[in-house]
């Protein structure tokens, strides 16, 4: 999805706008869920530093399914692919994975914060 002066946005936005079509309990949610995500990082981030498998699929299914939901794709497959590779993956790629979430979530700030008439 390209708007703006931004060359690809992380979000959906049909299907996002057919899961939730009130344009104002939109914005408000995805602004919760950018205030929200470094602490939701953080737990899987832990979760792979203690090199606990089903912690760190535990956090990072639940991850997915929050980002799943919100409709932004790419980083639900970073996330389930952190997911599926929980006890096969070295801690450094596990980490890379979360920073490409990162990466994705950052982009999403940027665009609401450039485009509040996509919500209104």
């Amino acid at each position: 999805m390209y708007l703006n002066e931004f060359d690809y946005i992380p979000v959906d936005l049909d299907d996002f706008f057919y899961r939730l079509p009130s344009k104002p309990s939109i914005k408000k949610l995805l602004n919760n869920f950018v205030r929200a995500y470094p602490d939701l990082l953080s737990d899987v981030q832990q979760s792979i530093h203690s090199g606990e498998e089903e912690k760190i699929k535990s956090s990072a299914h639940m991850l997915k399914g929050v980002l799943g939901n919100l409709s932004l794709n790419k980083a639900s497959e970073l996330a389930l692919e952190l997911e599926n590779n929980a006890g096969n993956i070295e801690k450094d790629d596990a980490l890379a994975l979360v920073d490409e979430i990162k990466s994705e979530l950052i982009i999403l700030d940027e665009f609401l914060k450039s485009n509040p008439p996509v919500f209104e």
